[in-house]
């Protein structure tokens, strides 16, 4: 019996852990103060430069703080967004297409089948965008999986997931 309890529990945590999602965003609440977050005890957490909130602002915020983030064997580039000195979102850079692809199907493993599920190809660029979301509504977060990709050798890409609170769902939402 305590070795059942010692198995359920070790399956529970690594499936907790098997990707970055929580209500909020792992160390971090919705809604937080920039300070708050550029504060959090253990993690390496700095101001993003003047060309880096341009470059990687949405329209859920502004990003003003950065970190890394390691996941499912992955090494994540983070910004976190904030509108209104408020966390509105978090976003995590992902290198290549190959690690999108496989973090693109342990998303769908963990959240089941897309509410959002497109691909798109550009006939004048050569290249493809994917786009896939869900709602966790238990968490309180919109996760959306972004991937752009033009396949010529060297070709631009662009491949990332957002969580977002999902406004008034929960007590988590902003």
């Amino acid at each position: 019996m305590q070795k059942m309890k010692v198995c359920a529990v070790s399956l529970a945590l690594s499936a907790a852990t098997a990707l970055p999602a929580a209500a909020d965003w792992q160390y971090t609440r919705w809604g937080a103060p920039q300070k708050e977050v550029m504060l959090t005890p253990g993690q390496n957490i700095l101001a993003t430069s003047p060309k880096e909130q341009e470059d990687l602002s949405y329209g859920y915020g502004q990003a003003l703080a950065k970190t890394t983030y390691s996941a499912v064997n992955t090494k994540f580039s983070v910004s976190f967004l904030f509108r209104e000195d408020q966390l509105s979102g978090v976003v995590m850079y992902m290198d290549d297409r190959a690690t999108a692809a496989h973090v693109g199907a342990l998303l769908g493993d963990q959240y089941g089948k897309a509410d959002e599920d497109t691909s798109e190809y550009d006939n004048l660029t050569n290249c493809t965008t994917e786009s896939r979301s869900w709602r966790d509504v238990k968490a309180g977060n919109v996760i959306a999986f972004r991937s752009w990709f033009c396949p010529q050798a060297g070709g631009p890409q662009n491949h990332y997931i957002m969580y977002r609170p999902i406004v008034g769902a929960t007590e988590t939402g902003l």
